[in-house]
């Protein structure tokens, strides 16, 4: 008989905050959240020695310590089944409703108004707005535009955004000129760039801007 062991997590797995009106996090907390899953996934596609795609990663597996630092769990499983066991859990009737939602919502300068649907209040209205695009640039059709989850990271922790094109049925080449003009997302303002180090984001935080800090080019 073989059993997986892990760690006891205090605060049980992410659903039961998402899901449950009785027990409701701060906006604030689920933001470092999604920044530690972010952290953990890139560790396992972009660090570790053997790489590692999680395939199914949701909130039920994601467990949280007694500080709600929150650990990505059911990797193994996902080692022994690979894709045979997600292909059988997706549909894209079921799946893609809730991202071209989002996309309508992004493309009629509605997301501010989708935030507070959700209750989310007016402090923490331009981080979840910068989230939703961040979304939208994971559930992009072609995986040649997807970011990687070190670029996720540096999105979530406060590098500008660029603005994402439409995320689906559509053919796309990185050769092309798509994504230009380039464009950056700050809070919930739009501006635009003339040249960036990456396709997802520019290489430069608030403090860098503020003080006119460029990073070093060979």
């Amino acid at each position: 008989m073989s059993a997986l062991v892990y760690e006891f997590m205090e605060n049980g797995s992410l659903d039961k905050y998402l899901f449950k009106e009785k027990q409701m996090i701060e906006w604030e907390k689920l933001h470092e959240i999604a920044i530690g899953m972010a952290k953990g996934i890139a560790y396992l596609q972009e660090e570790c020695q053997e790489r590692i795609i999680h395939y199914d990663v949701k909130p039920t597996n994601v467990l949280l310590d007694a500080n709600f630092f929150p650990k990505v769990v059911d990797i193994e499983l996902m080692k022994l089944f690979g894709r045979r066991r997600n292909t059988i859990m997706s549909s894209s009737k079921s799946l893609d409703w809730f991202p071209k939602h989002v996309w309508e919502k992004y493309k009629k300068s509605k997301l501010a108004k989708m935030t507070k649907t959700c209750g989310i209040e007016e402090k923490d209205k331009g981080k979840a707005e910068k989230m939703l695009v961040i979304a939208l640039w994971c559930v992009q059709d072609s995986p040649e535009v997807r970011p990687p989850m070190s670029a996720i990271v540096k999105m979530l922790e406060g590098m500008d955004i660029m603005l994402p094109p439409k995320p689906f049925h559509y053919v796309y080449s990185l050769r092309t000129n798509t994504l230009k003009p380039l464009v950056t997302v700050v809070g919930s303002s739009f501006s635009s760039i003339k040249e960036t180090n990456s396709y997802w984001y520019k290489e430069s935080t608030p403090i860098m801007a503020k003080y006119e800090i460029q990073m070093a080019t060979s």
